[in-house]
């Protein structure tokens, strides 16, 4: 019996993608009410509000142990987040934008072509950025690829050398005398000069698992980009766009990854090649 190997998308891999902008320290409860007070400029992309509510216990450290009873610590809600999001007809999610207390996230679910995703990415970024960049820094950047690829097909038979090169960099060689689940996790950093100095983590992760009855391998790539110093200037990194810079170093990367890890007949399939 012969199965068939079928990326995610009809010319592509891509199940998710997110943008990330990390903060050098965390953000206050009253800059998530000012982030919300924003939601009527992308409430047309981005309809529905979900705010994230944190409980705080007060607790008295003179309080001594006793066999009685000892009343409840105070308690208080205050604002931990909130996410502006929009949803598919089926209730799932399309696109959202994250904010919490150490960074911003923009993610979603219906890749289309690069060059697009990333402008409507940068638009939600550059809204809510400058409240919370606000008296902080960047810490660092990040961008996130989750690639599916299924089996159809007797599970035993689906092996690693019918989706990845055997020569790859990033995988086990264990990997491909194996007809069963596996995970192999990698990671390395990149040093770069432009458009500032700063090191790239990319970490590699590919999972052989089951979903649904279905064998898939999924393989999730993350890429950090780490100045030298924290980046002070939000000018420079919006309408200079050096944020395009990093950006698009850490997708070249991420292209290059997959390159070295599947074989040439899925890179022309996904339009990698």
């Amino acid at each position: 019996m012969t199965g068939e190997i079928k990326p995610f998308g009809e010319r592509h891999a891509i199940k998710s993608m997110a943008f990330a902008i990390e903060f050098s320290t965390e953000l206050k409860p009253d800059v998530f009410s000012q982030i919300i007070g924003l939601h009527h400029k992308i409430q047309n992309d981005l309809p529905r509000i979900v705010p994230k509510q944190t409980l705080l216990v007060d607790l008295d450290p003179v309080i001594q142990p006793s066999r009685q009873e000892q009343p409840a610590a105070p308690s208080r809600k205050e604002l931990g987040g909130v996410m502006f999001d929009s949803l598919n007809r089926d209730g799932t999610q399309q696109w959202a934008l994250k904010v919490t207390p150490a960074f911003i996230s923009v993610s979603f679910q219906e890749y289309t072509r690069w060059v697009e995703i990333w402008q409507k990415a940068q638009e939600f970024l550059a809204i809510v950025a400058p409240v919370c960049l606000n008296n902080n820094d960047i810490l660092a950047l990040g961008l996130q690829y989750i690639d599916e690829f299924h089996w159809y097909g007797t599970k035993s038979e689906f092996t690693a050398s019918k989706l990845f090169d055997d020569q790859s960099d990033y995988l086990a060689p264990n990997a491909f005398n194996l007809d069963d689940l596996w995970h192999c996790h990698h990671g390395y950093f990149a040093y770069l000069s432009t458009p500032n100095k700063h090191k790239q983590l990319n970490t590699i992760n590919v999972d052989i698992l089951d979903e649904n009855e279905v064998r898939l391998a999924r393989i999730l790539t993350t890429h950090r980009s780490i100045p030298s110093q924290p980046i002070t200037d939000m000018d420079h990194l919006f309408e200079n766009n050096a944020i395009d810079e990093y950006m698009d170093l850490m997708h070249v990367e991420n292209k290059n990854i997959l390159k070295n890890l599947l074989i040439k007949d899925m890179q022309t399939r996904i339009s990698l090649k």
